[in-house]
């Protein structure tokens, strides 16, 4: 997987490497018979036109954005392959749609890495060489962001409850702010004083996707999202001190 511009360059091969992931994985369950397990979508699975918020209800129910089209159906396909391995084998297969997510160990590569670790490197590269920070697009596109340890203990909750697989669940925290907004505290944290640019030659993807994530809060209404400003700060210092050795 990648980000925006990594999406729109290779729909192709997103799709069909991540077909083949996908049917290899669930004919390895299968075979060594597995029956309970969590497999991640994304949140571009959803729909391009719809009603907000989305939820696990309106997964099929239409195309999706065509920047990303090949990792979204194939990602709507897991979704497919795990529902009928459920109603034939009685398996317990749970598909979890979480949203953007950020931290510590991330991709940071400049052309695939994801939204929040992109900007992070280049506002490091440009504090470095003295230059304003470029903002791909117009910033306006909201999202909401998820911090990978918050995921990781939302996966660890719905591994260990006995959770209805008949449909998905949506794992997102309920704070939705612009790419502009992102770019911002990303500056305000790392303490850059170069200021921000936008090129707008480059797309703003989907402008909107509010997730729905009340059906995770009712199963766990005492679990605390971490706030994004804390998760960016978690993560710009571990990425200024690994550095050296980060995938970039």
């Amino acid at each position: 997987m990648g980000g925006l511009y990594k999406n729109m360059s290779s729909n192709y091969e997103m799709f069909m490497e991540n077909l083949a992931i996908n049917q290899n994985i669930l004919a390895c369950c299968h075979e060594f018979q597995v029956t309970k397990g969590l497999f991640v979508l994304s949140t571009c699975v959803f729909p391009d036109k719809t009603n907000y918020p989305i939820n696990e209800t309106m997964l099929h129910d239409g195309a999706p954005h065509p920047s990303n089209e090949g990792y979204s159906y194939a990602k709507r396909t897991l979704e497919v392959m795990c529902r009928l391995h459920n109603e034939k084998y009685g398996s317990k297969f749970l598909c979890v749609i979480p949203t953007n997510l950020y931290g510590i160990h991330d991709n940071f590569d400049l052309e695939t890495a994801h939204v929040i670790p992109n900007l992070i490197h280049k506002a490091y590269k440009a504090s470095i060489e003295n230059r304003p920070l470029t903002l791909r697009g117009t910033g306006k596109a909201l999202r909401q962001f998820l911090y990978v340890d918050d995921f990781a203990k939302m996966l660890s909750r719905l591994y260990s409850k006995d959770i209805d697989v008949s449909r998905p669940i949506v794992c997102t925290p309920r704070e939705e702010i612009s790419i502009q907004m992102v770019a911002e505290l990303i500056v305000h944290v790392m303490d850059f004083q170069e200021g921000l640019v936008h090129d707008t030659s480059y797309s703003d993807g989907q402008i909107k996707k509010t997730a729905d994530g009340s059906r995770f809060n009712e199963l766990f209404p005492d679990f605390a999202y971490t706030p994004l400003i804390k998760g960016l700060q978690e993560t710009i210092e571990w990425f200024q001190h690994m550095y050296p050795k980060i995938r970039k």
